[in-house]
């Protein structure tokens, strides 16, 4: 029952994340249609950004609902996970070369048609966007040690669940053995006890048959040393 219901979770975590990641791709190639206005490629990018560490926190999901399913499940679906953390890796490193790319552009253009660029405004709304993805950067970081040690304490959980398994198989096994054992012992008293009786049976035969014999020896002895009658 549990193992299914790890499953029903599994699929949930996979369902949510294929949701998530759907739609990434295509909203990271199209950030350089925003290079004319920093503040929307900003408020891009932190979408982005916060579905990555979404999606990073279902494959998360994924691999604690995955420990508690029996082989061969696990084996498979720990292959799954690791194609999954396999796209995470290259959505991120797709945004980051967006990243850069829509810097370059940004910084490259001179001209807004016969306009001239507002260079100060520019670097300004660059600088921002730079700090803000900065920030984001920094926040994902702290999510992914965060992840890191959830995932580290979720294997030492598991070990210590392990090994108080094999404890409890251990003790069970004690109590099978000393319950053979009392068993045995069991059997042991009631044929020493029977032998105590017999034992007992014996001796009172010994004596009874002793005491016959004596009476018998004692009859025998009288009639053996009584004196005859004289002749009349």
């Amino acid at each position: 029952m549990a193992a299914s219901s790890d499953l029903v979770a599994f699929g949930d975590s996979e369902q949510e994340f294929k949701s998530i990641c759907a739609q990434l791709p295509t909203r990271i190639n199209t950030l350089v249609q925003y290079e004319s206005n920093a503040d929307k490629a900003q408020s891009e990018i932190r979408r982005i950004m916060s579905d990555l560490a979404t999606a990073k926190q279902r494959v998360s999901d994924m691999e604690m609902s995955n420990r508690s399913i029996p082989e061969p499940t696990r084996k498979e679906l720990g292959n799954k996970i690791r194609g999954y953390k396999d796209s995470l890796a290259t959505l991120q490193k797709d945004l980051k070369q967006a990243e850069d790319k829509f810097s370059r552009n940004a910084l490259m253009a001179g001209r807004d048609g016969d306009r001239p660029l507002d260079y100060d405004k520019s670097k300004g709304q660059r600088d921002r966007m730079q700090e803000t993805t900065d920030k984001l950067r920094g926040s994902s970081t702290v999510l992914d040690d965060a992840n890191r040690r959830i995932e580290e304490t979720l294997e030492v959980g598991v070990g210590v669940v392990s090994e108080l398994d094999r404890n409890r198989e251990t003790l069970n096994r004690v109590r099978g053995n000393a319950g053979e054992v009392g068993g045995q012992l069991d059997v042991a008293r009631r044929i020493l006890r029977g032998m105590n009786k017999r034992e007992l049976q014996n001796k009172i035969a010994v004596v009874i048959f002793a005491i016959v014999m004596i009476g018998i020896i004692g009859v025998v002895i009288y009639y053996m040393t009584k004196p005859k009658d004289a002749p009349k």
